[in-house]
């Protein structure tokens, strides 16, 4: 699953620019990249932030090493994750919602990250946890704090 994510991931930036180049079908791409991604993190990120593969989904035994806490923090996690997403995607497109998805999203990711690093015993899903919150909350910050009026002129004037 990790080969998705980072598959995405550069769908998402290959089509970013595709966007801001004006390239004709960028925003349909660019939707389609982040809805995938924000679907991707909603329906796969509890597996993988607990270290479970694609091929041990279905299996049990999988789940046995998987705690309560890493059960809530996994699922918490993901929900984090796609609205950050989503939000992201909302202020690319400058659509009513963006502050609200962004600022609930990093003010969850913060929370969750906050049990992470304060967890007496560092665990192997903590530092899986925190080495997707941390990237995904400092671009959440930053496209946060852009005003609307950037994305606007970033927007590629489509001839009608």
């Amino acid at each position: 699953m990790r080969k998705l994510e980072k598959i995405l991931i550069s769908f998402c930036l290959l089509t970013f620019v595709l966007y801001l180049t004006g390239t004709a079908g960028g925003i349909v791409l660019l939707f389609s990249a982040f809805s995938l991604i924000c679907i991707h993190y909603l329906l796969f990120g509890f597996f993988m932030l607990n270290g479970i593969g694609f091929r041990a989904l279905f299996r049990k035994s999988s789940y046995t090493t998987v705690t309560a806490r890493d059960t809530i923090l996994g699922i918490l996690g993901s929900m984090g994750l796609f609205i950050i997403i989503a939000g992201i995607m909302f202020k690319i497109f400058c659509w009513i919602g963006a502050y609200q998805l962004l600022l609930f999203g990093m003010l969850l990711l913060v929370a969750i990250s906050l049990f992470a690093v304060l967890h007496k015993e560092r665990t192997v899903f903590d530092r899986r946890l925190l080495q997707r919150t941390i990237p995904f909350f400092c671009i959440a910050v930053i496209v946060f704090f852009v005003p609307w009026s950037m994305f606007d002129a970033l927007r590629p004037v489509i001839a009608g």
